[in-house]
């Protein structure tokens, strides 16, 4: 960040009637959240959730500059501010990758389809999903 401040005297003005500030402002702002595994996001009738959140990835990317400039003027009792702010964003955007893994919702808890032999006798390799 930069800062500028200018002086009043040249104008034959004291400091405490005029002054003048100039801001130059870059940030640069690059945010990743990155999924922790590849497994599909299985979910169960008791809330349980196994795998990958379906809200990842996702990138933010941002690149800005900002010009301020600020003129304040005291005159006996009065105050009188003027001033610009304008903000250039030559680039904005990221990725959102919604779902991008698949989702199986399950009708049945978790330990009910590993322990009820006569509704899945093959455990997890025979469940029933709701599509």
């Amino acid at each position: 960040m930069i800062c500028i401040a200018c002086s009043a005297r040249g104008l034959g003005l004291s400091a405490r009637e005029l002054s003048i500030s100039f801001l130059y402002q870059w940030s640069t702002f690059n945010n990743q959240i990155l999924a922790t595994t590849d497994l599909a996001n299985l979910t169960f009738a008791d809330g349980l959730n196994v795998g990958r959140n379906g809200n990842v990835p996702q990138q933010t990317l941002q690149r800005k500059h900002q010009f301020r400039d600020d003129l304040s003027w005291n005159r006996g009792n009065h105050g009188f501010k003027f001033g610009a702010d304008f903000v250039y964003e030559p680039v904005l955007g990221g990725i959102f990758a919604f779902n991008s893994a698949p989702e199986y919702d399950f009708v049945d808890t978790a330990q009910e389809i590993a322990t009820n032999k006569a509704l899945y006798p093959q455990g997890f390799l025979h469940s029933r999903l709701s599509w």
